[in-house]
């Protein structure tokens, strides 16, 4: 769901707010994919419907933008997370030999 944050966010973990600052991004981000999913297929509302919609619209290059412009985001700084690289989606990693 990082892919449909626009503006990119930045997360720290020292900071106080960390985890309200997580949740707000990831209601934005539930939010904006949502909309995303009804514009290019199904409106899905479980997670599971979503993310095997989600699939789909990958392997049909329907993701590709976002993808692009996720990588573009985080190389210029935009996107600041803590989450370790495998964790990550092996599509959204910026290094996919992690």
């Amino acid at each position: 769901m990082m892919l449909f944050l626009p503006m990119g966010f930045a997360l720290d973990e020292a900071s106080p707010a960390f985890k309200s600052e997580t949740i707000n991004r990831g209601q934005k981000a539930e939010a904006n994919t949502l909309v995303f999913l009804k514009a290019n297929g199904p409106s899905a509302l479980a997670a599971g419907t979503a993310l095997k919609a989600l699939r789909k619209l990958h392997n049909d290059g329907k993701l590709d933008a976002q993808i692009a412009q996720f990588h573009e985001r985080a190389v210029n700084g935009s996107i600041v997370d803590p989450t370790p690289a495998s964790a990550l989606p092996v599509f959204i990693r910026l290094q996919p030999n992690l």
